[in-house]
């Protein structure tokens, strides 16, 4: 699978009317998914007419009812034919002022409903903080859309990590998207300069189905979890990396370790990243240690199969001076830290070019330019890893709410032994379930 992207916007339409003539986005292709955000102001004032194939999103609309600062969000959809030209023309009920946009998003489902898990929100009391919304998706390679009103109006700042694509005109409407590489549970709240009625909507986009990718990643691990109990993450799949995670344990009731959940959600987030690059590595799993073994055999050879790993780093205390270690606040306080900092190491190891030993000739340009455009390539998933592994983290409120996340320096060690090697450091804080006052 891959995850659907940002296309094109349109033009905004900002006026008072009774119809909603919206422009078409640039470069339409077939399949490409329409999707059309409309403020509508009076909540008396409905939409009554749609353009030919738009289908009206669950959730939709959210209507804050009477007259302004009554106004409703509506979101409505539909698959392009590659023929869309012009201007998409919505009628309504009644002349009001409407703000709307037309959005183009690319590389979803082909058939079927290609939003999943809408919802929505409304608040009829001034305030400048969206209504709280949540989407949870199905599987991997999503795109989250996030859309929400203010009636006063004013510059918007989007949810953390999210793409802000529409924040224009008088600034009622704001629309913003995220990639989700993972299965997760995203809250965009976003907050307005401006203390109004407010309106939110959000929902996943579905990523193309059916596509595959060379490699496999197939791991059994079993985690000692001391004298309570044992938990054991194993998985086999393509690089939709879908794995299963299973407990067993003594009636003590101790919760699994929430470094199990971060670990399988960066393994997924890394070979989701690589999948989606050219030349994906052959491997992408676990493994163990400061300095990983490019596992070169008489028959194998990973470095050159290519191999994307993660890596349990150092754990230290910390809490308010996160990433710093917690050292003085130990020694002058009563109750242990309230946080852990966790290293996790996400790396991808590849041949380098080596020429001909047999015959003393080095490697030639081509050989270092393609080494050379592999490890771009690399760089860019990692980066991609270290964002989906970060968004995983913020973006999950509950256990890790108010947890911080450090994307570290990315590392390039120099050629070894006909392998190459490029990694990425990320500390993640998490709460101290391990002991207490």
């Amino acid at each position: 699978m891959s995850a659907p992207a940002f296309g094109t916007a349109g033009a905004a339409t900002a006026t008072n009317a009774a119809t909603a003539q919206i422009p078409v986005p640039a470069s339409v292709a077939a399949d490409d998914v329409i999707v059309c955000y409309l403020f509508v102001d009076n909540g008396s004032v409905t939409v009554t007419g749609t353009p030919a194939g738009f289908t009206q999103a669950v959730a939709s609309p959210q209507n804050n009812p009477g007259a302004p600062p009554g106004h409703s969000l509506y979101v409505y959809w539909k698959r392009a034919t590659g023929a869309d030209a012009g201007t998409y023309d919505f009628t309504l009920s009644g002349s009001t002022y409407r703000n709307c946009i037309a959005i183009r998003y690319t590389g979803c489902v082909t058939t079927g409903t290609p939003i999943e898990s809408a919802n929505g929100n409304k608040d009829a009391t001034n305030g400048s903080v969206s209504p709280p919304v949540s989407c949870t998706t199905t599987d991997v390679d999503r795109l989250g859309i996030f859309a929400t009103t203010n009636w006063s109006g004013g510059a918007w700042t989007p949810p953390v990590g999210w793409n802000e694509r529409y924040d224009t005109n008088d600034r009622v409407m704001t629309v913003d998207d995220l990639t989700l590489l993972t299965v997760q549970t995203v809250t965009p709240s976003a907050t307005c300069a401006g203390s109004g009625w407010r309106t939110a909507w959000v929902g996943a986009l579905m990523g193309i189905t059916g596509e595959t990718h060379s490699g496999t990643v197939a791991f059994d691990m079993e985690l000692d979890l001391g004298t309570t109990g044992s938990a054991t993450m194993s998985g086999t799949a393509d690089y939709g990396l879908n794995l299963s995670l299973s407990a067993t344990g003594s009636e003590s009731g101790r919760r699994l370790d929430p470094v199990v959940e971060l670990y399988e959600a960066a393994l997924a987030c890394l070979c989701a990243a690589v999948a989606e690059n050219p030349n994906p590595p052959a491997h992408c799993a676990p493994r163990v240690g400061p300095e990983i073994a490019y596992d070169m055999g008489q028959y194998t050879d990973y470095c050159c199969e290519g191999l994307a790993y993660i890596s349990l780093g150092d754990t230290w205390a910390s809490s308010a001076s996160f990433p710093e270690q917690d050292i003085v606040r130990q020694a002058d306080a009563v109750c242990p830290p309230a946080t852990w900092a966790q290293d996790f190491k996400l790396g991808i190891i590849r041949c380098s070019p080596t020429g001909d030993p047999e015959n003393g000739e080095p490697p030639t340009d081509a050989d270092w330019l393609a080494a050379a455009t592999q490890n771009l390539v690399d760089a860019q998933s990692l980066r991609v890893a270290a964002c989906c592994f970060r968004n995983f983290v913020i973006s999950n409120v509950g256990l890790y709410t108010g947890m911080s996340v450090v994307i570290n320096r990315q590392t390039q060690v120099t050629p070894n032994g006909g392998c190459v090697e490029r990694y990425v450091t990320i500390t993640v804080q998490f709460p101290n379930l391990d002991c207490s006052c």
